[in-house]
């Protein structure tokens, strides 16, 4: 009897759906298919079979810009050939955290930004030079009575928190480009045993024990001791504490 069949779809995706149509040009000149000799497409196709992973797609740039032009929020969109959907979840994009190791490719958490106020937002999706623009209006929740300035305050605050959270991210970032110029120094100087030698690899180890004890007032020192380990004093803990605590709070 097929009246008893499962039927099952996936669930609408939250936020605003973005749909668009595009004609992907070959990789490497911006140009379409259209514009293209056998030859060029030719040569392109071989270069950019060995460069490109297996599993990577080209991606379209996709940029929100608030009601003053400013960017709020960058993401990557699929780029088949004919009609696309994504998905933008009302966000901005988060402050960038301090950390004393680059991130990986596969990094499973990646943090977000604030959900933004209710307004008129522009989305624009780049291709290479190519550029398409369109409006958004976002609406207020209406499961909930909160007044528009109760919702910018709290935005608003959140906004100054992050900032917070870059300069330390920034004064991280100081203190690592300062023990790169050490190792180079050092690197330099290894093979040498006069007299100014030693004092500059004296007054290396010094400095090195100096920022580390810095480092540990912005964030955790990854890899120190074995197993999961959390500073509830650093910059970093404090500051997303806080963050936290105004994104998931009325």
């Amino acid at each position: 009897f097929p009246g008893d069949a499962m039927f099952r779809g996936e669930t609408r995706p939250y936020g605003a759906l973005l749909t668009y149509s595009v004609n992907p040009p070959k990789e490497g000149t911006g140009k379409t298919g259209e514009e293209k000799s056998d030859e060029e497409t030719k040569d392109e196709e071989d270069t950019q079979a060995q460069r490109r992973p297996k599993d990577s797609k080209p991606k379209v740039k996709i940029e929100i810009l608030d009601a003053n032009g400013k960017v709020i929020r960058k993401m990557d969109g699929p780029m088949e050939k004919g009609i696309n959907r994504t998905a933008w979840n009302l966000r901005t994009d988060s402050p960038k955290f301090p950390r004393l190791t680059p991130p990986t490719g596969d990094d499973p958490f990646t943090p977000q930004g604030p959900e933004v106020l209710p307004g008129t937002y522009t989305v624009k999706i780049k291709i290479g030079k190519a550029e398409a623009a369109q409006t958004v209006e976002v609406l207020p929740d209406p499961r909930t009575n909160i007044p528009l300035e109760a919702r910018r305050q709290k935005y608003e605050t959140i906004i100054k928190v992050g900032q917070r959270i870059e300069v330390a991210t920034e004064a991280v970032n100081q203190i690592q480009n300062v023990r790169k110029t050490i190792g180079i120094i050092l690197d330099q100087i290894k093979e040498r045993k006069d007299t100014v030698a030693r004092d500059v690899r004296k007054a290396a180890e010094t400095l090195k024990k100096k920022l580390t004890t810095l480092a540990d007032t912005f964030v955790d020192e990854p890899n120190r001791i074995q197993g999961i380990s959390r500073n509830p004093n650093t910059a970093a803990a404090k500051l997303g504490y806080v963050l936290r605590s105004l994104g998931y709070n009325w």
